[in-house]
């Protein structure tokens, strides 16, 4: 086994650092999916005069790192908090602002022509002990009030047409989700921004910020507002640190995928766990 991150994108062509003094109205700290697609809404709001910082190379962090898969209804949950806590309505509005962010990521990587192994697959949720399947019969009740489209229950004959495993006992259907290469759309983005007039200085850290100015390590940027948007490795109090192990497959043949029933390349999560874990099948059909 190697220890080492599965996304690679050789052809890349890092940044300078930055090296003096700059001027600059927003400040983003992060190179990261956070920080591009901060960077990303500065600009469609009509904002022009942005530097972003990277301590390393852009997406090397948590997002270059991640398994690429954006999946609105899987970064909610659970659904009955939310509308405990805010409301049907708020939960409905909520729903439908996770559907237009996957139309927005869709769309920029179609127009910009961003090469990142991107698609959008179908993503199921599978369980196998009876507290999982309680909970996801809780959790189905609650977003089927938000919105009636989906999800899906899945039994028997309907789980085997999703994915063929003597593991699994139940499932549901979600949204369809968001597939990429990490690296290669944060690289892909980063040019958008570029070409867009975004300042992007590489091998870049923040050491500090005082009084409007941010201190790197050959120079500073004095601008009116410093957005962090840094990764795992910023050690804060108030912020979780996970870690995250991705591990892959060789690639499959044909016969092996179809006997997974995964040679349409779903995308699942084996929420029958009380930890997380979650899968796709890659460009390359590795799983």
């Amino acid at each position: 086994m190697k220890k080492e991150c599965f996304w690679q994108d050789p052809a890349y062509e890092a940044s300078d650092p930055l090296m003096g003094h700059e001027r600059a109205k927003w400040l983003i700290a992060g190179g990261g999916v956070a920080g591009l697609f901060v960077a990303y809404f500065l600009l469609k709001r009509g904002e022009r005069d942005i530097v972003l910082l990277e301590r390393d190379t852009v997406g090397s962090g948590s997002t270059g790192h991640s398994a690429g898969m954006l999946i609105g209804d899987l970064q909610t949950g659970p659904w009955s908090a939310v509308i405990a806590n805010y409301g049907a309505e708020a939960a409905s509005a909520y729903l439908k602002a996770q559907e237009e962010s996957q139309r927005t990521v869709a769309t920029l990587i179609e127009n910009e022509g961003i090469a990142c192994d991107f698609s959008l697959r179908d993503f199921v949720l599978l369980n196998d002990s009876e507290w999982a399947i309680r909970r996801t019969m809780r959790e189905f009740a609650a977003c089927h009030a938000v919105d009636p489209r989906h999800p899906t229950l899945l039994e028997e004959e309907e789980l085997r047409n999703e994915i063929r495993s003597g593991e699994f006992s139940f499932g549901e259907h979600l949204e369809r989700g968001l597939t990429v290469n990490p690296l290669k759309f944060a690289h892909g983005v980063k040019a958008h921004l570029m070409r867009h007039g975004v300042r992007i200085y590489e091998h870049t850290p923040l050491l500090s910020y005082r009084d409007g100015v941010a201190y790197v390590p050959h120079g500073t940027v004095s601008c009116g507002q410093c957005i962090h948007a840094s990764g795992t490795w910023l050690r804060d109090g108030g912020l979780r640190n996970y870690m995250t192990t991705i591990g892959i497959t060789r690639p499959l043949s044909a016969d092996e995928l179809a006997a997974l029933n995964l040679a349409d390349k779903d995308m699942f999560l084996d929420d029958g766990k009380r930890s997380f874990h979650y899968g796709k099948v890659t460009a390359d059909d590795r799983l």
